[in-house]
């Protein structure tokens, strides 16, 4: 399994970590249910983490107990906290990370952490704004290397604004090969636009079956049973519909059964 660990730290801007769970979360759905990449947390210590959106979380490791070295990633949240100096070591262990060609992503205050580290003056980089790393950082340098976009993605680091979760989730999807440039696409457009042809898009290449809807009890008893429950399909609810291997009509769906649906959504 594919290890991508996520730092945690006091302050933390959960929302920017949204999207790129979301993606990973989706994987079993979207890969027939293979699953690759496993998503773990990591701090200075293991106490709880409070989050600037008032979670409580509890890291999964200690930077000490990570062999960073066999890790596929590592993504630094945004916080007002990353010039604390218990958040050095990581920065540290991000620098290792990538001279091993291993991918790092860091949006919103931790591209400011790391233009204090000096790594952003040899890649091409964002952030909140140049202006932002020019007035906050002391040692920033990489000017030259500034790009004003929401997500930028130069060999093996992705930065991104605070603005920027979903077209940096993106680049990560795409630099780590987690899906197909098609599904990537489709992901971004939905998650983009909140149009539901691109949900449909998502799961057109993807394999999915329902739960069979027979006449016959399921115990072997031969006696008829009821087929399950039907309803309306909305608009929004029919890809996920089809994804279970129901009738694409636009009036009725096969509900499906409370486990499936909560692999979708």
């Amino acid at each position: 399994m594919k290890k991508v660990y996520v730092y945690l730290l006091d302050d933390m801007a959960e929302c920017e970590i949204g999207y790129i769970l979301q993606a990973f979360s989706m994987e079993k759905l979207l890969k027939n249910g293979t699953k690759e990449f496993e998503v773990k947390t990591v701090s200075f210590n293991k106490e709880p983490v409070l989050t600037l959106g008032g979670l409580t979380i509890v890291p999964d490791y200690t930077i000490s107990e990570v062999d960073f070295n066999a890790s596929t990633a590592l993504l630094l949240p945004g916080s007002s906290t990353w010039g604390s100096k218990e958040n050095q070591e990581i920065l540290e262990k991000a620098q290792e990370c990538l001279n091993k060609n291993i991918l790092v992503g860091a949006i919103c205050g931790a591209t400011l952490a790391l233009a204090d580290y000096g790594i952003l003056d040899k890649f091409k980089h964002t952030s909140n704004s140049l202006e932002y790393l020019n007035f906050f950082s002391k040692n920033y340098a990489g000017q030259s290397s500034y790009v004003c976009s929401n997500s930028v993605l130069d060999r093996n680091l992705v930065t991104a604004s605070s603005a920027g979760s979903l077209e940096w989730t993106k680049n990560i999807l795409k630099s780590l090969n987690v899906y197909s440039d098609k599904k990537i696409t489709a992901f971004y457009n939905y998650y983009s636009t909140g149009n539901v042809k691109y949900y449909d898009e998502l799961l057109k290449y993807t394999n999915t079956h329902g739960p069979k809807t027979s006449t016959r009890s399921p115990n072997g008893s031969g006696a008829r049973w009821n087929r399950p429950r039907r309803r309306p399909c909305s608009a929004r609810a029919r890809p996920a519909a089809r994804a279970y291997g129901a009738t694409p009509a636009n009036t009725w769906a096969y509900a499906p059964d409370a486990a499936n649906r909560s692999a979708v959504f």
